[in-house]
């Protein structure tokens, strides 16, 4: 398909359509500016590639408007001459015997004329003998007939009739076609009918597949007109088959082929991708309303490949829009608006999704569900967001719900956080729609994680989310905290026996692994217990008694102690300081029990102090109680 907006719009059209010829200048110039462009450069690949749409549009690839007679018409005169109207003008030279034939299993022969008009081309055919009576007949116009631009038509156009009353089945297409290279070796074979055939009729004896004279087994499937033979066993690479459809094939009321169908291809190197599972299964039922469809690949798929037209759910005939998103090997197509109650829904993934390398699925998968009644509770909010970056290590993984969900259905099995090599252990609480999933232990530094809810998760009524829930985050790269410096210093001296020691970080820590585990004031071999505090980057570490005058004391911050995002310090953090000497009082004398020198006051044993030198440094209290303002030394 050619509807994929790319900037390489000539490339790609080339590449798809390799006979549809463009102006390459004029095309490049208009993409050039795709983002600014994007809905010119949409419109110009509809109308450049109209395989998508089949609409007749001046300066695209040709269509066949009609024949004569009618795919379908029996009871056709034996003398009819036959026609082919194209709806543009066709090169004459392309139309001839090998590009346009009428068979009732062998190749008619007789003459052409061409007559051109404002409608385009009409190719008339006339036998060189009459029709044979009661005889189907399959008309073919293949894809190297070209209009006088040198387009090709796109696809082979094929349609019967009948010279009797009843029309045999014919085969309108095959895939691989007659001819085809290079096909995967998981290929299913798909034989496309102008009929819907009776199943019965299809056996291994009816419609067979063959290396040489090795038969191929395999199972038949069947989708309205279309008969798909899927082999048990991968084909062998770089092999010729042969197909033949027999006689022995009929329709519902039991005509049979005209002629044996026979075709053959070559197959390469390459495996097909698959689709190894889907949400809803075929045949679900009572699939919520806001169910989000998925397939899962047994490979990553290009993501350019999956569209409306390579992916598609309809309602009857009627398709639904959405959108696609992509986890690794799985697709989900997220619908616009909820799907209708009691419906029925078919799901299409054809041979246009492609893996990364190009190859396409061996065959279109087609699954089927019904919905019921229900809408489905949501995962509305997730912390971290998809996708996030630098996400602490400490982090509590939380994701919140349309509605309270049971707390029995969520487990570790049901709510998952893994980092690629292995689950994440931890406990789960709950605040009423919020769901907390906290971690045994601390994320790891620079690694992504995937968290999983799965539809094992219900509500209190018992319905499950409708799919189940990814994301995926980040814990990025972060820099260990530091010690940036310290009050006392390193190797200080002099230290005042009242001191509060200080460490201050490079960033605010985690109060909560400052404690006596992380931080130690050692006096020799003798642990000093101290209390803890906190301002900003600064942690204050208050002894509980005054430290020793003349003491070396050793202070050492270990790498347990973390910053808010759970990074701890890279190395332990060690210094040392020595304490001042004790305080040496001045000689003031022999106290008596009654009284002391008390400066100009002389001694007394009246009063109840008496103030030494004014009062400015000693007051000599009654009972030898002697107060010392430290100031004065």
């Amino acid at each position: 398909m050619c509807n994929r907006i790319t900037l390489k719009v000539y490339h790609l059209c080339r590449r798809e359509f390799a006979n549809c010829k463009f102006d390459k200048k004029q095309t490049i110039m208009k993409t050039k500016n795709f983002l600014k462009f994007f809905t010119l450069a949409a419109v110009l690949l509809v109308f450049a590639c109209a395989k998508d749409e089949f609409v007749a549009v001046d300066g695209v690839c040709p269509l066949v408007l009609t024949t004569t007679p009618l795919d379908g018409a029996v009871d056709v005169p034996l003398n009819q001459v036959l026609s082919v109207t194209f709806n543009k003008a066709m090169n004459h030279s392309t139309i001839n015997a090998n590009s346009f034939t009428v068979s009732d299993g062998s190749p008619l022969i007789g003459t052409m004329t061409f007559e051109d008009t404002e409608i385009g081309t009409t190719v008339f055919f006339t036998p060189t003998t009459n029709l044979n009576l009661n005889t189907t007949y399959t008309g073919k116009v293949f894809t190297t007939v070209k209009d006088t631009s040198g387009n090709a038509l796109q696809v082979a156009y094929v349609w019967s009739f009948s010279t009797g009353s009843i029309l045999a089945p014919v085969v309108l297409s095959t895939d691989p076609d007659s001819g085809a290279t290079n096909v995967v070796l998981n290929k299913i074979i798909k034989a496309t009918f102008s009929q819907v055939i009776d199943p019965i009729t299809i056996t291994s004896e009816s419609f067979t597949l063959k290396n040489g004279n090795s038969l191929i087994a395999g199972d038949f499937t069947f989708d309205g007109a279309i008969v798909l033979f899927t082999p048990l066993a991968d084909l062998s690479s770089s092999t010729t088959y042969t197909a033949t459809i027999t006689t022995a094939v009929t329709n519902a009321e039991g005509v049979a082929l005209a002629n044996n169908y026979v075709w053959s291809f070559s197959t390469g190197s390459l495996l097909a991708p698959t689709v190894i599972s889907t949400d809803p299964i075929d045949e679900a039922v009572d699939v919520v309303l806001n169910k989000v469809i998925s397939a899962t690949f047994s490979e990553v798929m290009d993501p350019a490949t999956i569209t409306s037209s390579s992916f598609k759910v309809v309602n009857g005939t009627t398709a639904i829009s959405g959108t696609f998103s992509f986890v690794n090997a799985i697709v989900r197509f997220i619908p616009a608006n909820p799907l209708t109650a009691n419906t029925t829904y078919t799901a299409t993934i054809t041979t246009a999704a492609a893996n990364l390398a190009g190859v396409s699925l061996g065959g279109d998968f087609v699954w089927n569900f019904s919905t019921g009644s229900t809408v489905a509770p949501t995962v509305i909010l997730t912390d971290p967001i998809n996708e996030a970056i630098d996400v602490p290590l400490n982090k509590i993984i939380t994701a919140t719900f349309s509605e309270i969900m049971d707390p029995a259905t969520i487990t570790s099995t049901s709510f998952k956080v893994n980092n690629e090599s292995s689950n994440i252990n931890g406990n789960f609480t709950f605040n009423g729609a919020e769901v907390l999933f906290t971690p045994s232990n601390l994320l790891t530094l620079n690694t992504i994680y995937t968290a999983t809810i799965t539809t094992a998760v219900k509500n209190p009524a018992g319905v499950s989310i409708a799919n189940d829930y990814i994301w995926k985050f980040n814990t990025g790269v972060s820099l260990a905290p530091t010690v940036i410096s310290t009050d006392p210093e390193d190797n200080e001296t002099n230290v005042p026996l009242n001191k509060v020691i200080i460490a201050t970080f490079s960033e605010i820590m985690n109060p909560a692994t400052i404690n006596v585990t992380t931080f130690s004031l050692m006096n020799g071999a003798i642990n000093v217990p101290v209390s803890f505090g906190f301002n900003g980057v600064d942690v204050g570490f208050t002894p509980v008694s005054p430290l020793l005058a003349n003491i070396t004391y050793t202070a050492t911050i270990t790498t347990g102690a973390q910053n808010m995002a759970g990074v701890g310090l890279d190395l332990d953090y060690v210094w040392e300081f020595t304490t001042a000497n004790s305080i040496s009082l001045p000689d003031i004398g022999t106290l008596t029990e009654f009284g002391g020198f008390g400066g100009n006051a002389g001694l007394t044993n009246q009063g109840l102090n008496s103030v030494i030198n004014n009062g400015g440094c000693l007051v000599l209290k009654y009972g030898y109680r002697l107060k010392i303002d430290l100031r004065c030394f």
